[in-house]
């Protein structure tokens, strides 16, 4: 399941969506995609530290963070708690380089596979983005 930015009447852009999806299916071995821009403008303000761990917080206490099995990386088009779901290339948006570069570091979430899903306008834009979360993941 992943995390939805809460355009007009969908679930799931809080965590406390996804834990109660989880116990009603109690014998499906439900996992979560955390999608960055999706949770940006869901009103999670992971642009700095303290945003970013206290939704480290909020998804180890609703969905368990051992659950967290992949990440959609992507900055952002669209502004924070806009409930807009527009992804952008990686320090491109409102998340910024900085935002997303301690995401990609955050030891809580080594685990996860990263998948970038930044819109595809240019083959080169591509390897842009990938370059770039190399980067932060090699610590560059």
């Amino acid at each position: 399941m992943e995390n939805t930015a809460g355009q007009g009447e969908c679930i799931g852009h809080r965590f406390e969506h996804l834990r109660e999806i989880m116990d009603l299916c109690p014998k499906l071995p439900l996992g979560v995609c955390f999608d960055t821009a999706h949770a940006f403008t869901a009103g999670y303000d992971i642009r700095e530290e303290d945003g970013l761990q206290a939704l480290i917080q909020k998804m180890n206490r609703t969905v368990g963070l051992k659950n967290v099995r992949a990440i959609h990386f992507n900055d952002s088009r669209a502004a924070y708690n806009s409930r807009v779901d527009r992804h952008w290339h990686i320090g491109e948006g409102h998340i910024g380089m900085d935002g997303l570069r301690r995401v990609a570091q955050h030891p809580k979430l080594r685990h996860a596979a990263f998948i970038l899903e930044t819109p595809y306008d240019d083959p080169r834009a591509d390897l842009k983005n990938l370059q770039t979360l190399r980067s932060f993941v090699n610590g560059d």
